[in-house]
């Protein structure tokens, strides 16, 4: 079987469990144009926009082909466990934590730690010592020419 074949195949097969693939384009945008045009998309992570995006896509898999495939329903689930795993500091087998989230997490273990050790009594402060006033400026020099004349 060449490629063709197997792509024809593999879409066919696809066809009958999740309907017409423009219907679950059409279904799928949609929904996604809302989300993303809501100014509360810019507040959230990759994560949660793709989870979010996967949703909609599972959903339209659902409305538009074969609502009672269990794998649909299972992958729903999915997603937003990898967030909220992730949101309640989880480690995720086969997920990586991008550098930037390892750094923060480095920051707040450190906080975390420094706030354990109990403080040890702070020494007195001297009290601030007052610079001298300045000295009473001379009188402003006239530029030449306008002194007055006796």
């Amino acid at each position: 079987m060449d490629t063709t074949t197997s792509i024809d195949a593999v879409l066919a097969e696809r066809g009958s469990r999740y309907g017409d693939f423009m219907g679950h384009a059409e279904i799928t945008q949609a929904t996604k144009d809302v989300w993303r045009n809501h100014p509360g998309w810019n507040r959230l992570a990759a994560d949660q926009k793709e989870t979010l995006e996967m949703i909609a896509h599972k959903i339209g898999r659902a409305l538009n082909g074969d609502p009672n495939y269990d794998d649909t329903w299972v992958d729903l689930s999915g997603y937003p466990k990898l967030v909220a795993d992730r949101l309640q500091g989880k480690k995720i087998p086969g997920v990586t934590i991008p550098a930037k989230q390892v750094e923060v997490e480095k920051v707040k273990a450190f906080v975390e730690e420094a706030a354990k050790v109990s403080p040890t009594p702070a020494a007195p402060v001297a009290p601030a010592v007052k610079a001298p006033a300045p000295a009473t400026a001379p009188a402003p020099i006239a530029p030449i020419g306008t002194e007055k004349k006796s």
